[in-house]
């Protein structure tokens, strides 16, 4: 019996930036709008939060209307002027180097252990917001700590540096601004929080309630590195896959997307525009899914196969026991009970014996029955 279900889906990572800028700085002034545009050309790609401390000028307004938090972003990124751009938590050039093209370009179609899930409900001023955080990987041990912020998408604000217009204002943490302790959940399984704001509590006058959204990121404490960010805006997918029987090309994977501002476009990188394909064999499938406000986001997922029959029987035996692990041949005997895991290849010969006569069952994992 050989036996092959490995079924793996890989989640986008977004390009998470941090811009610290102030609206009394002039270097502000004159290095802020390349770095804006450079976001605005990418926006289906990058989170972008802008964090206004109190350096070098605390007189900043912005920075005022939440010193608290603001103060943290500055204090824990060491931050000691502006302007200044973070990018997945590492410091980058100031000037015309803090968001460049070729930095988005370097960073653009790299995949993540987690995936993060923002959504909104509520229809007053009052919003409820649930962050998803599904482990598609195994997630390194460390200090993660999960940060859930509201920003104001655009402030039309007549600064004094002169810039009028300034993009995804940090308004406030929604979680401590020192970040909530997450522990990932298990491989596929997935853990979820609920905040809410109130934009009856909005605290600078040029801020608009209908510009407001949220941005979660989780970071490592202690390396600073953001291993993902997601937004209330992003498209998600999920799939149900079928796996196909070995050799065989009945496979299929069957799409459910949320998020984004619906109306999707779906291209299949084997030419399908549809939200299942069908006649699948074994393979690496990639679909990307984009709405109508050009956000969009990509998808990969691999997918094994299984045997069609398992012809399994047992006779009493000694009390020898094989403990299944990645691949195992078995010239004698195996235990009974056996856990076949996503990803391993398992193969039995030469007999299948159990220490209670007729009484042994397999578990299978993620599909093949």
């Amino acid at each position: 019996m050989l036996l092959s279900i490995a079924q793996t889906q890989q989640v986008k990572k977004y390009v998470s930036v941090e811009l610290f800028t102030n609206t009394w700085c002039g270097l502000c002034a004159f290095y802020d709008p390349p770095a804006i545009e450079t976001y605005l050309a990418n926006k289906a790609d990058v989170h972008l939060i802008s964090v206004h401390p109190n350096v070098p000028y605390p007189q900043c307004p912005f920075y005022n209307a939440n010193p608290t938090d603001n103060l943290a972003r500055r204090t824990y990124n060491a931050v000691s002027g502006t302007p200044r751009t973070f990018t997945n938590g590492t410091q980058q050039n100031t000037g015309s180097g803090m968001l460049t093209q070729n930095l988005i370009d370097s960073n653009i179609g790299q995949y993540s252990a987690l995936r993060i899930a923002v959504s909104e409900s509520g229809f007053s001023t009052t919003k409820t917001v649930t962050v998803n955080v599904k482990s598609f990987e195994t997630l390194p041990a460390g200090d993660w700590r999960l940060f859930v912020t509201a920003v104001v998408e655009l402030v039309n604000f007549d600064a004094q540096n002169g810039l009028t217009e300034h993009h995804n204002v940090l308004w406030q943490f929604l979680t401590s601004e020192n970040g909530d302790p997450i522990t990932p959940a298990a491989l596929n399984g997935t853990v979820s929080q609920t905040f809410q704001y109130d934009t009856n509590n909005l605290t600078h006058s040029s801020f608009d309630a209908n510009q407001v959204y949220t941005i979660a990121f989780i970071q490592n404490n202690n390396t600073k590195e953001v291993i993902n960010s997601g937004s209330s805006k992003d498209i998600i997918i999920d799939a149900a896959i079928t796996p196909p029987t070995c050799g065989e090309t009945d496979g299929n994977v069957d799409l459910n997307i949320s998020g984004g501002s619906g109306n999707y476009g779906i291209f299949w990188a084997q030419g399908a525009f549809t939200e299942t394909i069908n006649n699948l064999a074994e393979g690496t499938y990639s679909v990307v899914v984009t709405d109508n406000l050009g956000a969009s986001v990509t998808n990969q997922f691999t997918i094994g196969c299984c045997t069609e029959n398992l012809n399994l029987q047992g006779n009493q035996s000694n009390d020898e026991v094989y403990k299944a692990s990645n691949t195992i041949t078995s010239t004698a005997i195996i235990t009974a009970d056996i856990e076949y895991k996503a990803g391993q290849r398992i193969q039995l010969n030469n007999g299948f014996t159990t220490k209670i006569p007729n009484n042994f069952s397999v578990k299978i994992e993620e599909g093949c029955d």
